[in-house]
């Protein structure tokens, strides 16, 4: 069977000092588009080195932006059976669930 690393990142948003508020009329600030460009930057670099990068927005639809391969949790109280499910996709190939 082929080895696989999963990197499944939980996140509540955006990155840290990068939230997407602004009032009417104003521009997003260097520092937060760096962060955003930053984020994506890391998760590709982590991709290319072999790694499987899943996004896992709690209550946020953030991580559509950030991860090529990305989960939206509406509610807190469905992570667990969603990450369950999650990992069971992952480990267990389509191959031996038919089985």
């Amino acid at each position: 069977p082929r080895r696989r690393k999963v990197l499944f990142l939980l996140t509540d948003g955006y990155p840290a000092c990068a939230y997407p508020y602004r009032a009417p009329g104003q521009f997003y600030t260097w520092k937060q588009q760096r962060h955003w460009e930053h984020l994506k930057e890391t998760a590709l670099e982590i991709e290319r080195s072999g790694i499987e990068v899943i996004g896992v927005g709690v209550g946020t639809d953030a991580v559509k932006q950030f991860y090529k391969k990305h989960i939206v949790v509406t509610k807190v109280e469905d992570l667990t059976g969603t990450m369950l499910q999650q990992l069971k996709d992952v480990l267990v190939p389509n191959a031996m669930r038919r089985a």
